[in-house]
């Protein structure tokens, strides 16, 4: 990967994860947590066995962050995850 393009990574990382979280905890939605609620009656009338996703789902997204923040480090070192960090606290301010 370039330099310019690593560049570019991590200051979407920045946006994207750490300036938005920040802003949805500001505001006192979680997204997340949001979106199950509205999904699981609209997908339990469809058929019932379908609610063991709603079991699973918190553990997918929690290692999607997990993997994101990895990259975050991986990509932009210290100073891209500082970056990101600051965001966050920034806009939950």
């Amino acid at each position: 990967m370039t330099k310019n393009m690593a560049k570019n990574l991590v200051k979407s990382l920045v946006v994207g994860f750490g300036f938005l979280n920040g802003l949805w905890l500001a505001i006192g939605i979680n997204p997340q947590d949001e979106l199950i609620h509205f999904l699981q009656p609209l997908l339990s009338n469809i058929h019932p066995l379908i609610l063991w996703l709603f079991i699973i789902l918190p553990s997918i997204l929690m290692i999607g962050t997990i993997y994101t923040i990895f990259t975050i480090y991986k990509r932009g070192g210290i100073l891209g995850s500082f970056a990101v960090l600051t965001a966050f606290i920034a806009d939950a301010m």
